[in-house]
């Protein structure tokens, strides 16, 4: 009873906790594999005879806050058949590694947030380098558009271009990759790698106490009714089309300006009244960009870091 409660305690069902040792700066948690009927991975017959115990130390998530290691007994089977030796699988640690899964988890999603890598290895008491080296392998490209995609660039110091391009589905607000610069050939050669059927399904998004700020107030909110009404799209760019045409007559110069800028931009405008979207999501999302620059100070691997930002 009292190992059950360790092990749920700990969070390591599939062991035996053996002993768990409080030291001054660190603790250690002695732990084995249950010996348990195997499958040889060689010849396919089974066996529970063990050939030999490998005793592997382990780096875990921190507890009481001290660097934590797991004592890991592991048994290695022997198959009777032909003779072959092995180690039976386990979710606590993948071969060859030195630190759990459940550290290597952690330790990902806390890059999630806008924090310097540093600080994260500071907190799980592991090596910046192990940190920095996971992200290379984070930096997944996807292979499939969203339906609704929000692009817009942003400045990166640390990579060879002076601008970067941000996708972002305008639906669920996640992050969908990271272009290494804004030059139209580069666009154009990532676009190309998507099907013919996604990029013709994807729908883009462009939205943007004296008399004459009443008059400005009641203009701007005559503009959102447009935007927002559920008229047909013809009902509402004839609406836009009125509303230009009488800002273009002001009396408020700031609304004059508008207007001409709005009636250089119609085409794109009234294209944006087709469908529901805004761009506000890529606009958020480039304000975390900037964030994440400022607070890891220029970071290599910057686009692994991005991707994971909205990722859940």
């Amino acid at each position: 009873m009292q190992n059950n409660c360790i092990k749920n305690l700990l969070n390591l069902k599939e062991v035996i906790v053996k002993n768990v040792k409080n030291l001054k700066d660190s603790v250690e948690v002695y732990i084995e594999l249950p010996v348990c009927e195997q499958i040889c991975p060689h010849c396919g017959t089974k066996t529970s005879y063990i050939h030999a115990y490998y005793t592997q130390p382990v780096k875990d998530i921190p507890i009481y806050f001290k660097p934590t290691t797991l004592i890991f007994k592991k048994p290695r089977y022997e198959c009777k058949n032909c003779g072959k030796t092995f180690y039976s699988k386990n979710e606590i640690v993948n071969k060859y590694a030195r630190k759990t899964s459940r550290l290597t988890g952690y330790i990902v999603n806390e890059l999630r947030n806008l924090v310097v890598a540093s600080d994260i290895s500071k907190k799980v008491k592991v090596s910046p380098s192990f940190s920095s080296k996971l992200l290379p392998f984070l930096a997944v490209t996807n292979t499939k558009l969203p339906k609704v995609l929000c692009i817009d660039e942003f400045k990166e110091n640390a990579g060879n271009y002076k601008y970067q391009v941000a996708l972002i589905d305008g639906e669920t607000h996640e992050v969908v990759d990271i272009i290494k610069c804004r030059h139209k050939y580069v666009l154009c050669d990532y676009f190309k790698k998507f099907p013919k059927e996604q990029l013709e399904q994807l729908e883009y998004m462009l939205i943007n106490y004296s008399e004459n700020l009443r008059i400005a107030y009641r203009e701007k909110e005559y503009l959102l009714d447009i935007i927002h009404s559920t008229e047909s799209s013809d009902i509402r760019k004839q609406q836009f089309n009125e509303w230009v045409k009488r800002n273009l007559e002001s009396s408020v110069s700031q609304l004059i300006d508008c207007a001409k800028t709005y009636q250089h931009w119609s085409i794109e405008i009234k294209n944006s009244l087709e469908v529901p979207y805004s761009n506000g999501p890529i606009e958020g999302f480039n304000n975390k960009i900037k964030t994440l620059k400022r607070a890891t100070f220029g970071i290599h691997n910057f686009k692994a870091r991005i991707m994971l930002l909205n990722r859940g």
